[in-house]
């Protein structure tokens, strides 16, 4: 038991000896004097002795019980959580779990967070600011963070900051919580020159749900000092898994879009379920508008769940040039939505897609003024500019000639991608322009020349500026065809159709290729490559190697349906890998387009990069230059991980906390559960003041009315027998 006003309840408790002074003043012996009439009055007496005796200890009960009432009320009585009913002035640091999985809302709408939070009120409230109680606030979303860390006096201060805190999308942070406990404890120390804590009892109270997303069986809490005086109290675990649909992944089946491209594309979206919930889910997909707009519902998607089902995944079709490239940029987004349930933090989820007006595509191969009018005279440019712009028809694709002698920084500034077809005409200072392009987020295609002979020298000159620590030998003859697995990440999409003709097309010539650690991204039948890629020591852009010229006399594939397809995903999902899209967890330092200085997430905060700092909510977020000019967009998506909801036990999370820092934790509001080695209860209760005044009331009025009775101030005539044959 402990009292929120101790020394109004000690006054009040020696007031008790006041009524039990004067019961003993009262039975003080004085000298018997007597007199004729004393008989008959010490007669009566002793008929009614044991009458005065009762009614006297009852009135002194009675009077004795109403100051211990008064006592009990005015000193506020509370059983309060283990380790808070100590001598000394209490330290208690509340944990509170503000991470994605505090999202998920009870039977009657109430939030995690907000239960958290009316938790730690009442263990706030139950301190004494007038002994110098002192509490500690700690957010436990990724990475945590001390709100008020040294503990403050000013405990209504900090109650009121429990108000203002929001759940965040990313992950529990449980040890880097308990971490700048430890950290603060260890600097009080150092401060006072104490090697342990004898300011008194120090609690740490942590509030969560404890769903699997927090309570994670692979994290590691740290080891916990040898500390005397210091508490763990838990808040139960949620006794019921919330119903809950989320979005897992989202992907773009293109992640290359242009504005003037004919048609539309798909994206990927790959959902979770758990708890019994709805057994459809709609799926919404809408495109960025602008820098905090989207776009009308751009496709729709239902996914019908069979019982036990737990993974599904929806294709929505969309309208590329729903996405105005003129108002986003360079870079635009996705955002995917489901139907709201008990865990809404995992509703949502963005992919970044790059968005062109149009892809130029430059050319730097044999070619001029004069064009071939027989099929039997293309050479390798006519071919790429047939995959390219098939029929001539509009494509959304812009195509420029690059002469091989003289490539320059003007010709390479504004394109995509960059097809070499005549790599041994390329100078010295060619293949350096070359290097800057690929660093800049460019795709470099290098085929050999047509009339390619002997022992070429152009890879070398390749590899060593691009520092690739690729190799080709001289052409050889062979009669092999292309082999349609394994495939690359490139061509992926292209696997069935790999799977039905690849194996008929003939390569007749091809370069011997060591790519060293580069990717093979289709190969031969005899399982020697065909098309490698790599990035070398460049951040950024990408170079792909075919092994044979686009030309009949080394293969047949520029005359076959095939062609087009795997030219459009090469140079497409080929720019997409040069410029890898800025997509990272909430929770961690976000990922940023090249050049990026800081970060802008509209209506929520704002990230220098140099800061290294975590974003912990989840949306589109602009990257912004040294200049202030737009560099793209970094997508941060809610913590997948943090959104697993399975329910765990009070056993399971005492274990795996005792586990991990020695030490066996209570559990806020259960008494027989939170029972520690020296059997204090943990349950947080303040509400007995108001019982005590009631019941004080009730004593006062008792004590009144049994006075008067016992005091008989109301007489009744009475017959007293004076002896036989007398009356009076």
């Amino acid at each position: 038991m402990g009292m929120l006003n101790p020394a109004l309840f000690a006054g009040a408790i020696a007031c008790i000896a006041v009524p039990i002074l004067i019961h003993l003043l009262m039975r003080r012996r004085r000298k018997p004097v007597r007199w004729a009439a004393m008989r008959f009055l010490v007669e009566a007496y002793k008929r009614n002795r044991k009458r005065l005796l009762i009614e006297r200890w009852l009135l002194l009960a009675l009077r004795c019980l109403a100051l211990l009432l008064l006592a009990v009320a005015l000193g506020r009585p509370a059983l309060l959580a283990a380790g808070l009913d100590g001598p000394g002035t209490r330290t208690v640091y509340v944990l509170i779990d503000d991470s994605l999985s505090s999202t998920a809302t009870d039977a009657s709408g109430v939030s995690g967070v907000r239960r958290h939070a009316a938790a730690a009120r009442e263990v706030i409230g139950s301190l004494d600011p007038m002994r110098g109680d002192r509490v500690g606030l700690i957010s436990m979303s990724q990475p945590a963070r001390g709100i008020v860390l040294a503990p403050s006096t000013d405990l209504a201060a900090v109650a009121g900051l429990l108000d203002s805190m929001e759940p965040t999308d990313a992950r529990a942070d449980v040890q880097g919580a308990v971490e700048l406990v430890i950290d603060d404890i260890a600097a009080a120390q150092a401060e006072l020159g104490l090697e342990d804590s004898t300011q008194g009892p120090v609690v740490v109270a942590v509030f969560s749900d404890w769903l699997e997303g927090t309570a994670r069986g692979e994290s590691a809490l740290p080891d916990w000092p040898e500390q005397t005086g210091v508490e763990f109290l838990l808040s139960p675990p949620r006794a019921d898994e919330p119903a809950t649909v989320s979005i897992t992944a989202v992907a773009p089946v293109r992640g290359v879009t242009s504005s003037d491209d004919v048609g539309g594309d798909r994206v990927a979206i790959y959902l979770a379920r758990a708890g019994g919930s709805a057994a459809v889910s709609r799926v919404v997909l809408r495109g960025r508008t602008g820098p905090a707009s989207w776009s009308p519902p751009l496709g729709e998607a239902l996914v019908r769940w069979s019982p036990g089902q737990t993974t599904a995944q929806a294709m929505i079709a969309f309208d590329r040039s729903a996405i105005d490239a003129s108002k986003v940029g360079r870079w635009g987004a996705l955002r995917v939505e489901i139907d709201g349930d008990e865990l809404p933090g995992d509703d949502v989820r963005y992919a970044a897609v790059q968005v062109r007006t149009s892809l130029r595509i430059g050319i730097a191969g044999p070619g001029g003024f004069d064009r071939p009018t027989s099929v039997r005279d293309y050479g390798p440019s006519e071919w790429v500019r047939l995959a390219m712009v098939p029929g001539g028809r509009e494509t959304g694709i812009e195509l420029r000639d690059v002469p091989t002698t003289s490539i320059e920084r003007e010709r390479l500034s504004d394109l995509s991608a960059l097809f070499v077809l005549e790599p041994a005409r390329v100078t010295p200072a060619g293949w350096t322009r070359l290097g800057e392009f690929v660093s800049r987020g460019g795709l470099l295609v290098v085929t050999p020349d047509a009339d390619e002979r002997g022992t070429p020298v152009w890879p070398d000159a390749l590899s060593q500026t691009l520092g690739l620590g690729w190799s080709a030998g001289s052409a050889s003859e062979m009669a092999l065809t292309i082999s349609p697995a394994p495939v690359g990440e490139l061509l992926k999409l292209l696997e069935p159709e790999l799977a039905e003709i690849a194996g008929s097309i003939p390569v007749r010539r091809r370069l011997e290729l060591d790519a060293g650690e580069g990717e093979t991204v289709l190969s031969l039948s005899d399982g020697t490559p065909m098309v490698v890629a790599g990035r070398g020591e460049a951040t950024r852009g990408l170079v792909v190697l075919v092994a044979s010229a686009l030309d009949l006399e080394w293969m047949d594939l520029p005359a076959r349906g095939l062609m087009v397809p795997l030219v459009q995903e090469l140079v497409r999902q080929g720019i997409d890998a040069a410029n890898p899209r800025a997509v990272s967890v909430a929770g961690r330092e976000p990922a940023v387009p090249s050049g990026t200085q800081e970060l802008r997430s509209p209506g929520r905060e704002r990230i220098t990069v140099e800061s290294g700092e975590a974003a912990r909510f989840a949306g589109v977020w602009d990257a912004i230059d040294a200049q202030g000019a737009a560099a793209g967009v970094a997508v941060v998506n809610p913590d997948a991980d943090a959104g697993r909801a399975r329910v765990r036990s009070t056993d399971e999370v005492l274990a795996w906390f005792e586990s991990q820092t020695g030490r066996r934790p209570g559990v806020l509001g259960d008494e027989e559960a939170s029972a520690n080695g020296d059997g204090r209860a943990s349950r947080t209760d303040a509400g007995w003041a108001l019982p005590a005044i009631v019941l004080l009331l009730v004593a006062l009025v008792a004590e009144a009315l049994l006075a008067r009775r016992f005091s008989h101030a109301e007489l009744r005539p009475m017959t007293v027998k004076l002896g036989r044959g007398a009356r009076a």
